[in-house]
This record gives C-alpha cells, structure tokens and sequence, in this order.
C-alpha cells in the first residue's frame, strides 16, 4: 500500500513537471536569461533579464540550483549574445525575447556532441517541432526534432569539407588557423571566435594563448613581448578575412 501511494505521487509529481515544461515552450517567447536557465533546469521567474546567484530547480521547487547550474546557463546565455549581438540591430543582453523553439533549435546546433549540451535540452526538445504553416512555428509534446537538426548538420558537414585551409598571418595566426578549420562555419567571424574560445579554454592552451576571460568573454593570450593582453571578437573583425561580412 505505501509503494502503492509513493509511485502515484510520483507520477503526479512527473505529470506536473511535464504539465510545466509543456506550458513553458507554448509561450510566444522568453528572455535570453529565461531560456538558458530552463535548458539547465533551473526555473527562472517570469521576464528574468540575468541569471541569478540563487534559483530553484524546475523539477523539485524545494530544492535550490546548484551553483554550477547556473554558472553553466549563464555561460550559455552569454554564447547566445556573442552568437547573435551581430544580427540584431538593437543591442541585445539577458533581457532580449527570443522564440522557445529559435533558441531550443540554436542550443540543438551549437551544443550537440561538445561535452557541453546543457542538462535538459532534450527534455524540452521532446515539447517542439516545425509547424506545417509556413512561417509559423508551433509546439507540439513529444516529438522529437532529432532527424531535422541532423539534416542540417549532415548540409554543414559537407560544406564544411568543401572549405578550403587558411592560413592566418601575425602573432595569432596559428591559433586563428586551427580555429578557422575546427568552426563549423569557417567564413563566419562569429564562429571562428567560438572555435577560438574553445581553445583557449583547454587545459593546455596552444601558444600564444593563455585562457578565457569569462567576465569580458575575450580570450587572454600573450603578446610578442610577454605581456597579457584580451581578444574579442570585434578584433577578429578587423582581420582582412573577415571584413566582406
């Protein structure tokens, strides 16, 4: 009878969860902050512009967020701001609306198979597909996006192959080099930034670079003459390679 009693109120407890991650991806949008926070299961108060130093989980409000919960979404909502402060014309931050399925399809393509796909994508993955009407998106519960999104990366992959080596000149050329041919999209800036961001946050770094600086989001390298100095990705703008984009 206690068995009995404890297994019914957990599947009340998972119908609530699911009840509320269902609601959730049915809204018309979130904040950038909001959204990192449920791809991390943390829940996040309605219009939240940051993430906090203290949430709740989303599958049990008793229990507070780990503290590295939230550092990963906050590291998370600040890759979609590097992503994207290029293709919005207004400035854009914690507080920007996005489309739950624009952002869940953006964690799809840019964390999959990196070691870093936040905790519960694909719990919310399960709620999201393509409406049949053009230009309108619709959520609908359990049904996965999985064979999209690999379309889209198998198109990647074979553009990714056609893409011919470049060798970048200067003091960052080499690390610049290794970034242009491990991006997805090499003739992205964006991209390669990212690409370059992930290795300066190896454990052993390629020279010249040192690490990354997550409070300014540059990457730390040393110069010709020792000295530390910060790499942003308006610096990679400047490279002759990118400045048709």
């Amino acid at each position: 009878m206690s068995s009995a009693t404890v297994s019914l109120k957990d599947l009340r407890k998972l119908a609530n969860i699911d009840a509320d991650r269902s609601d959730a991806v049915r809204r018309d949008s979130w904040t950038v902050a909001m959204a990192a926070m449920f791809v991390w299961g943390v829940k996040p108060k309605d219009g939240a512009t940051d993430i906090p130093a203290k949430a709740r989980l989303i599958e049990d409000a008793l229990r507070h967020a780990s503290s590295w919960q939230l550092f990963q979404a906050r590291r998370v909502m600040n890759e979609w701001i590097d992503f994207h402060e290029e293709d919005m014309n207004s400035e854009i931050s914690g507080s920007t609306l996005v489309s739950p399925m624009d952002f869940l399809l953006w964690c799809e393509e840019e964390f999959r198979g990196t070691g870093r796909e936040p905790q519960m994508l694909n719990e919310f993955l399960k709620y999201v597909v393509p409406s049949q009407e053009a230009g309108v998106r619709r959520p609908s519960q359990h049904e996965l996006i999985s064979e999209v999104i690999d379309r889209r990366k198998q198109v990647t992959q074979v553009g990714k192959t056609s893409e011919p080596r470049h060798e970048f000149r200067g003091h960052l050329g080499s690390v610049l080099s290794k970034a242009y041919a491990s991006s997805d999209s090499p003739k992205d800036r964006r991209n390669v930034f990212l690409a370059l961001c992930e290795l300066a946050q190896q454990a052993k770094p390629p020279h010249p670079l040192l690490g990354y600086d997550s409070a300014t989001r540059k990457v730390i390298y040393k110069d010709e003459l020792g000295e530390q100095r910060l790499y942003s990705m308006s610096d990679l703008r400047s490279r002759k390679e990118f400045r048709a984009h």
